[in-house]
């Protein structure tokens, strides 16, 4: 790290005060902190916060070979039209959301695998199927009540070949083999067999230029990672659509011991945003308010599709099992 002055603009803290990219200590006279030597724009307070922080910083960080460095800068219009003040703050507040709306991005991705090919077809390092994510600036949400759920909106999700991304390089092939490597140590660690693999992945911001690589982890819902059952297909396409009305409506899914995943929102307690279960959500009352009926391909309601979702009763037992 250097302390070194920028010409950039240093992560600005909630109080106007630059801070820690990671724990949000703010810098002050007795308690320095220190650029990233890579792209002299992201401080951190302390060595171990900026390694705790690299699995994240380092898709954006200047320093590194992305997919495309100088698409990656915003120019100062672009930046102005998202209503952030900076473009490491722009980066953050992208990576809470891709964090906080994990469930629902996770289980999304599942139903693309499993709707578009197959899991065969589409996991794993040597694949040449690519899912792009694409995702636009919530300006309809005044930036003090933006949070980590709902600072972005979901536009679609489609299955592309990697060859018209023109994805190459060393930091793809190195963040698939990472990736890989997580995926491998999660199968063991929690002895889950329903862990399928891993789905290649892009995350693209309309109207940025800003594009990240983001892979995903894929589960099993189906004994051969097939769906051919018109219904079931039905159900897939219905729970897409409705985690991805979840993720605009500001929800953050949380899985659970039961089929149905907990529903919640982000609230600010003290310097950080937590997680508040809506402990009056009922599937079968407010779940139409993500998958209204005249919108269910499958004719199932919600609390049915999660149920076809789960797929055969021996994996859904296993998984459930496993996260105990």
């Amino acid at each position: 790290m250097s302390s070194s002055r920028s010409a950039f603009t240093p992560y600005p803290g909630r109080n106007g005060v630059p801070e820690c990219a990671r724990c949000r200590r703010e810098d002050s006279p007795t308690s320095r902190l220190k650029r990233c030597t890579g792209c002299s724009v992201t401080m951190y307070c302390s060595k171990e916060c900026q390694k705790g922080d690299w699995y994240r910083h380092k898709l954006v960080c200047r320093n590194t070979d992305s997919l495309a460095p100088e698409d990656n800068l915003m120019d100062p219009s672009q930046l102005a039209a998202t209503g952030y003040p900076a473009v490491t703050t722009f980066n953050s507040a992208l990576m809470d959301w891709q964090e906080a709306q994990s469930y629902a991005l996770s289980s999304i991705t599942t139903a693309t695998c499993h709707l578009n090919g197959g899991l065969d077809r589409n996991l794993g390092t040597q694949s040449d199927r690519v899912l792009m994510v694409r995702v636009t600036v919530r300006n309809d949400v005044p930036a003090s009540e933006r949070n980590a759920g709902n600072a972005f909106k979901l536009l679609d999700v489609a299955m592309v070949n990697k060859g018209d991304t023109g994805l190459a390089g060393p930091a793809w092939d190195e963040s698939l083999r990472e990736f890989e490597r997580t995926v491998n140590r999660l199968r063991e660690e929690l002895s889950d067999g329903t862990i399928a693999g891993l789905m290649p992945g892009v995350l693209v911001v309309v109207n940025t230029g800003m594009i990240i690589m983001r892979h995903h982890l894929v589960h099993r819902r189906t004994a051969d990672g097939h769906v051919r059952n018109p219904q079931t297909r039905a159900a897939f396409n219905d729970l897409v659509r409705m985690c991805s009305n979840a993720i605009n409506a500001g929800y953050v899914l949380r899985p659970s011991k039961d089929y149905r995943p907990y529903v919640g929102i982000l609230v600010r307690r003290k310097r950080t945003w937590q997680w508040e279960d809506k402990k009056d959500w009922n599937w079968d009352v407010d779940g139409a308010s993500l998958l209204p009926p005249s919108t269910s391909t499958s004719g199932l309601d919600p609390r049915g599709v999660w149920k076809e979702f789960w797929g055969l009763q021996e994996i859904a037992e296993l998984f459930l099992s496993s996260s105990v």
